[in-house]
């Protein structure tokens, strides 16, 4: 994207504007109760954000088709962050896009108890029984907004100020946050699929 601007004092400036657009995918969990059905097309950059399959909330009987299809997306070699439903696959806690100054992470990081939420994504999860899949579900259903507060906005800042980036994008809280906190864009994308520019 081309701007031109033009003064008295000189005959006119042009400079690019580097933006970029990325395809954030993030907990759909697969094999819930709440599990959320989509189409995933990997264009524009895609960066999965976690818990799009649901190691932890899943029936046992999944436990073993989901992980054969989750093995499959990691060949792809997508930009990828540890979830505390996905468990324990060797990935990365968060990831850094340098041509945009982006930090990508789940988004437990941001938690005032996240050491639960890292020992979360390390434990190697295998689904669960009906009753408690069932009851999960329902509870979901009711509540299925984890509180993004202002606290938690804060430590986003300051997270992705340590790693030297202007914006942070974050799955996790199941709901939509997109505003500058101390000189950092934190963007909080709802369960689906949703393209950010930045």
């Amino acid at each position: 994207m081309l701007f031109r601007w033009y003064s008295e004092f000189s005959d006119f400036h042009e400079w690019e504007v580097r933006v970029k657009k990325f395809t954030i995918v993030t907990d759909l969990h697969i094999g819930s109760a709440f599990e959320i059905k989509a189409d995933v097309l990997f264009k524009d950059n895609p960066v999965l954000l976690g818990d799009n399959f649901d190691f932890k909330g899943q029936l046992k009987k999944y436990n073993t088709k989901n992980r054969i299809l989750f093995e499959e997306i990691l060949k792809l070699k997508l930009i990828h962050v540890a979830s505390n439903h996905e468990g324990e696959w060797g990935l990365p806690q968060f990831h850094i896009d340098e041509e945009s100054s982006t930090m990508f992470t789940h988004g437990h990081l941001c938690k005032s108890n996240s050491e639960k939420y890292i020992k979360d994504s390390h434990t190697h999860w295998t689904g669960t029984n009906l009753l408690t899949w069932t009851l999960k579900g329902m509870v979901n259903k009711l509540i299925h907004i984890i509180p993004f507060r202002k606290e938690d906005a804060i430590r986003a800042s300051n997270l992705a100020k340590m790693n030297g980036c202007s914006n942070i994008i974050l799955g996790h809280y199941h709901t939509s946050y997109d505003k500058s906190v101390n000189g950092v864009r934190v963007i909080v994308c709802p369960r689906g699929i949703t393209e950010v520019i930045v």
